[in-house]
């Protein structure tokens, strides 16, 4: 058996109980399920349940299909019938015997085509998608004009243009701020969605298809741009306030000319529109800030410079306001920082905010025995060592040690004088040559005959 696109469900009664097709209760609209008592005429079926799975049609085909099993025994067929032609059936009838008949019930109007559950809605005054709506979605800034990304039909509950409302979504609306129907538009902001559809004209400087023709602001039709002083910004533009100036519009940088540049009246001839400019005047430790006005038509500086002090220091600032800082510095006698000393041996100098020295001399140590401070710490001769020294005496022996005092050597060997006199092999005089002051004595040497006289040598 072949199927044409009909529908049919086999119905079969026992102890009293019905059952139509529970696949039917899968589609959003129906009932899902009805039992309890059902009278049909006299006949009742009191304490049994029916259970009824159907559509919104279900009532008339159950009352049927009761009243079929009470006239024929055996199995009772359920159909749908797709009486438009569109591939959904909606219709119902009964039969005893299987018929060649449609698939779902799934169409609310069978004298429609363009009507069944699951079609998208069309902008036609009908509920195409059998969800008990009219033209759902179409109007939704309520403007009266359809949507442009539906298909809208003449005869629709909104207005049908060939482009179609182009903004029918309140819900992006600048929150607050648009009206609640399309008189307000002409105080509205650019982008509510109630002022933007085919019947209205278009804005010429929002930046917003309002007529929904594709065009936006200049390019369209009524909006092209006058200039009369070549600024750049059209005569009906809203930022203009002189086309005959090319340096008064709003936005214009306000300068001081005289002019009221930006078009503000709460500054005319405002050189800075939040307050007084500021300028700076004088040079180094002198420079100050002030303020800089627009008065008459002419920039003028409030500012006062410091006053110049000496520039002898070394520090980089330029405290004489001359423009060369630390032109001032007076060089001055320095001890170099390698030597121990502290002589002042060189010349200082200032370059980049650092005084540096000449000296570069090794150091000097004040070891003599002059009166001379030559280190430069301010004692002369603290360094002086003598080392050993011969008094006055006739000797030559070293038996004293040189002080310094007022830069005079002293030697403090006070011992008498020494003299070698005896036969020891001893220098007693320190003159180099021992037992050199021995003197020569008579002696008698040998006996009887042999006696004779000599002398003890040393």
């Amino acid at each position: 058996m072949k199927y044409k696109g009909k529908i049919f469900f086999i119905v079969f009664f026992s102890a009293f109980t019905y059952f139509a097709g529970e696949a039917l209760g899968q589609f959003s609209g129906w009932v899902p399920q009805r039992s309890g008592q059902i009278s049909v005429g006299d006949t009742s079926m009191s304490g049994n349940s029916a259970k009824i799975t159907a559509d919104p049609f279900a009532s008339s085909f159950v009352e049927a299909a009761i009243r079929q099993y009470y006239r024929v025994s055996g199995t009772i067929y359920v159909y749908y019938d797709d009486a438009d032609g569109d591939g959904h059936a909606g219709s119902e009838f009964i039969s005893t015997s299987p018929l060649d008949y449609a698939v779902y019930p799934t169409d609310c109007d069978e004298t429609d085509i363009d009507v069944y559950v699951g079609r998208s809605e069309d902008c036609d005054n009908k509920d195409n998608n059998c969800n008990y709506a009219i033209d759902e979605g179409c109007d939704n800034d309520k403007d009266g004009w359809c949507d442009s990304s539906l298909i809208c039909i003449f005869n629709s509950t909104c207005q049908c243009h060939t482009a179609g409302d182009c903004d029918d979504e309140p819900i992006l609306d600048p929150p607050g701020l648009c009206p609640a129907d399309p008189v307000g538009c002409v105080r509205a902001p650019a982008g509510c969605a109630i002022c933007v559809n085919p019947g209205v004209p278009e804005i010429c400087t929002n930046g917003v298809d309002d007529n929904c023709n594709g065009i936006v602001d200049r390019g369209d039709v009524g909006c092209e741009c006058t200039d009369g002083d070549n600024d750049g910004v059209c005569a009906d533009d809203p930022r203009e306030c002189d086309d005959e100036n090319p340096l008064r519009y709003d936005g214009a940088l306000e300068i001081c000319d005289g002019i009221d540049n930006d078009c503000n009246l709460a500054t005319p001839d405002g050189y800075d529109e939040t307050g007084p400019g500021t300028t700076t005047c004088g040079i180094g430790a002198c420079q100050r800030t002030g303020d800089l006005v627009c008065q008459n038509g002419v920039l003028t500086e409030l500012c006062t410079p410091g006053t110049p002090t000496s520039d002898n220091n070394c520090d980089l600032i330029d405290q004489d306001c001359n423009g060369t800082p630390d032109d001032g510095y007076i060089s001055v006698p320095c001890d170099g920082p390698n030597d121990t000393d502290l002589c002042q041996e060189g010349t200082s100098s200032c370059s980049g905010g650092t005084v540096t020295c000449s000296d570069s001399t090794p150091s000097t140590v004040d070891d003599n025995c002059d009166g001379v401070d030559d280190d430069c710490d301010g004692s002369a001769d603290e360094h002086y060592s003598g080392g050993t020294c011969d008094g006055p005496d006739s000797d030559l022996c070293e038996e004293g040690a040189y002080t310094c005092l007022n830069g005079v050597q002293e030697c403090s060997d006070m011992t008498g004088s020494t003299f070698d006199t005896d036969c020891d092999g001893n220098d007693e005089d320190c003159n180099g040559t021992p037992d050199d002051g021995y003197v020569s004595t008579p002696t008698s040497c040998g006996e009887a005959d042999c006696v004779g006289t000599g002398s003890m040598i040393c």
